[in-house]
């Protein structure tokens, strides 16, 4: 899929991001999760390249990494992730992904031990 994707578009492209982003989401939930990572961290990189640091779909990235770290004991980076991508998703009103964000974040506090550092919704 992604060789056909990337005849049409090229090797970078939004399409090409989306599809690395939702090939990690499948090795996620087959437990790779050296793969999965690999591949969110491919889609961040691409998404940032082509979109920017500011562009919704970064922060809908940087959020589906985290919670791939989250998994893997990678808390601090975690952390670093989804508070970027919760406040670029208040910015937008993006109401599901900003309850997902603040989901993941108790989730990361409770498996790490931590007070949180961020102001969380009940």
């Amino acid at each position: 899929m992604l060789d056909v994707l990337a005849q049409l578009y090229g090797e970078v492209h939004p399409h090409i991001a989306t599809t690395l982003r939702n090939r990690a989401i499948l090795q996620k939930q087959s437990g790779n999760m050296a793969e999965s990572e690999a591949l969110f961290r491919e889609a961040l990189a691409m998404h940032i390249e082509l979109q920017g640091e500011d562009h919704l779909e970064v922060a809908r990235s940087r959020s589906l990494l985290a919670e791939a770290l989250i998994q893997t004991g990678q808390f601090p980076e975690a952390e670093s992730l989804l508070l970027a991508a919760r406040a670029r998703f208040e910015a937008d009103g993006e109401t599901a992904w900003t309850q997902r964000a603040y989901e993941a974040l108790r989730t990361l506090y409770r498996a790490w031990g931590k007070t949180p550092t961020a102001i969380l919704r009940d």
